[in-house]
């Protein structure tokens, strides 16, 4: 396969070898499993489109990326669509390094985009990787949504970028199990709209994953954190070891992770000041919500739906200013939880598997929904919890709760059994990687 270099520095058009580089992306003729690199502190001016000639395989990817070392390669949209736009049936594309802003032009199709992978619902790119880009700067006011990077494709992956200063999503999404990790999101729904959200994805995820990602929702008091919707699809998304702050509720019910979609997991992630921390909203059969900690939220853990077989089971939740949860489902499993200072702690629809939580603080402990009563082995004194909310040696916690089939907590310690109750374990055992 060949290597193709791109410098908008030099002087004539350039072949793309080393020696002789292209000035312009525009000169780029694509194949598929070829490498096309920007020289690194560079800075192209217009778009870069990627057709489905570029097309690669799972054994020989095409990448876009840079070369020389030292700053990113830069591409700047001013007067343009998108920084980077990868059209329908242009798969297995990486694109990995770049710094993408300034893109204001627009259209009721695309909005305007940093990255755009794929042209529309059944147009896919499909197994395209954003790897450790910097979006941001989009300077439209808009009539249309303009995201950071919008995808739609199964298999996206989108690792190690920074993404802020967003009018609308910072990342929105469409298809199959994404992989989206290890970035931060943070300064979006910037156009006055109330229309953004960090993360937005609205089709099925089926074996999705969605871990280890900063998401930063403080600016303004609307939309979510994280919004899986597409009720009617999908199973199965695993939202794991995200830290997630939220807007100061003002008068807008905002969420931290919205779901609406069966079978999703929801643990070890740290969940501060929506109006939900997690909203189980429909279509959430079997879900589980394990070893989150929910701080200043108005309330933690809420569902929607009846007769759906939610698991909430080893959350520690501090300060709801209204309910620590509020369960409407009279087949769930609400133990282990600790409700700390919440004006509520526990509230949850008669018939509920409850008991082996522990309550201090509250104003009230125990609220039934349509009967029921605050079930047994539960914890009223002092939880004795260090500031980071974990259990302090000799605290009542350890040891207190009833074992029901998970193994890590939110510090990724093997638990005991029987387990602390609360996110948190007092496990000696060796962390998992």
């Amino acid at each position: 396969m060949a290597t193709i270099y791109i410098d908008p520095t030099v002087t004539g058009t350039g072949t793309g070898t080393l020696g002789d580089p292209f000035k312009s992306w525009a000169s780029v003729s694509w194949v598929g499993g070829n490498s096309y690199l920007q020289k690194a502190g560079t800075t192209f001016a217009g778009q870069v489109t990627v057709t489905s000639s570029a097309a690669g395989s799972a054994g020989a990817p095409t990448l876009i990326g840079t070369y020389g070392g030292g700053e990113k390669a830069r591409i700047n949209g001013a007067g343009q669509y998108q920084g980077i736009r990868v059209l329908q049936n242009a798969h297995y594309v990486t694109i990995d390094g770049f710094d993408v802003y300034g893109q204001d032009k627009q259209d009721a199709n695309t909005g305007t985009t940093g990255i755009f992978i794929g042209d529309g619902d059944t147009l896919n790119a499909n197994n395209v990787r954003v790897l450790n880009c910097w979006v941001h700067g989009n300077s439209a006011v808009p009539t249309y949504d303009c995201n950071g990077v919008k995808y739609f494709g199964n298999n996206v992956e989108i690792s190690g970028c920074l993404i802020e200063d967003i009018p609308t999503d910072g990342i929105w999404g469409y298809g199959l199990a994404p992989n989206i990790h290890h970035n931060t999101v943070r300064r979006v729904d910037l156009d006055g709209r109330d229309a953004g959200d960090c993360l937005q994805i609205t089709y099925a995820c089926n074996g999705g994953r969605i871990y280890k990602n900063i998401f930063d929702r403080s600016n303004s008091a609307s939309k979510q954190v994280l919004i899986i919707s597409a009720a009617s699809a999908g199973s199965g998304c695993l939202i794991e070891d995200n830290y997630m702050i939220a807007h100061p509720y003002v008068a807008i019910q905002t969420s931290c992770i919205y779901s609406d979609q069966p079978g999703t997991i929801i643990r070890r992630n740290t969940l501060i000041g929506a109006y939900r921390a997690v909203y189980l909203h429909t279509s959430t059969t079997g879900c589980v919500v394990e070893s989150n900690l929910c701080i200043y939220n108005t309330i933690g853990i809420q569902t929607a739906n009846s007769d759906i077989g939610v698991v909430v089971r080893n959350n520690t939740i501090v300060g709801a200013s209204l309910y620590g949860t509020y369960i409407v489902d009279a087949t769930a499993n609400v133990q282990n939880n600790v409700f700390n200072n919440c004006a509520k702690g526990l509230a949850v629809k008669g018939g509920a598997t409850r008991g082996y939580n522990a309550f201090y603080g509250n104003g009230t402990n125990f609220e039934g929904i349509s009967g029921g009563t605050i079930g047994a082995n539960n914890l009223t004194s002092d939880p004795q919890l260090t500031a980071s909310y974990r259990p302090m040696a000799g605290s009542p916690l350890i040891g207190a709760g009833t074992h029901i089939g998970y193994t890590r907590d939110l510090d990724k310690k093997q638990r005991q059994n029987p387990p602390c109750i609360g996110a948190y374990d007092a496990a000696t055992l060796r962390k998992a990687p």
